[in-house]
């Protein structure tokens, strides 16, 4: 491991250590490097601000199916990506409590979207229409929150379950799609 990669890995666990002890937006990155032992040129070197050093600790905590998401959806990429985040269940319910901008939640509603768009489009050979977008929108946020509420409750359902409810309230065209590229 590098010494770059050292650091990072040193931001990340103090980082998530102060996370388990305060809300995220009671985290101050003037803290945190104190913590860290390093200077705030330091942190502003591997990430934008703490939101950016968030969504990089979420997509390390998906990296082992992070390599599929928006190149190939499937029910079992589903699957494993709803149980890598009940895996780390507190990190997510203590991101999503901030929902502001640069949220985690932000993030991941966002770059849902652009794959469900990328996979439709592949799907049907054609531009979406405004119509086609905002119904992407409106099951990716859907399927988000539902997903942020299983994690919130407990997970009172299996995973698999979760993913089974989720698919068959997708639009028909949309599931067709996802089913086709699994």
């Amino acid at each position: 491991m590098s010494a770059g990669e050292r650091t990072k890995q040193l931001i990340t666990d103090t980082f998530t250590a102060m996370l388990k002890e305060m809300p995220l937006e009671s985290i101050r990155i003037k803290d945190l490097c104190s913590r860290c032992g390093i200077d705030r040129h330091t942190f502003y070197y591997h990430f934008k601000d703490k939101y950016d050093l968030v969504v990089w600790i979420h997509m390390e905590m998906l990296s082992s199916v992070g390599q599929h998401i928006g190149k190939q959806f499937s029910r079992d990429v589903a699957v494993r990506v709803v149980d890598e985040m009940s895996t780390n269940s507190w990190f997510y319910e203590r991101c999503f409590e901030y929902s502001g901008q640069n949220s985690l939640l932000s993030v991941i509603l966002e770059t849902s979207a652009e794959s469900y768009e990328i996979l439709l489009q592949q799907h049907l050979g054609l531009t979406l229409t405004p119509q086609m977008q905002i119904e992407i929108r409106y099951h990716v946020y859907g399927l988000t929150m539902t997903i942020a509420h299983w994690l919130k409750n407990n997970m009172s359902i299996p995973s698999e379950e979760l993913v089974r409810i989720i698919m068959s309230n997708t639009p028909v065209w949309l599931r067709e799609a996802i089913i086709e590229n699994s």
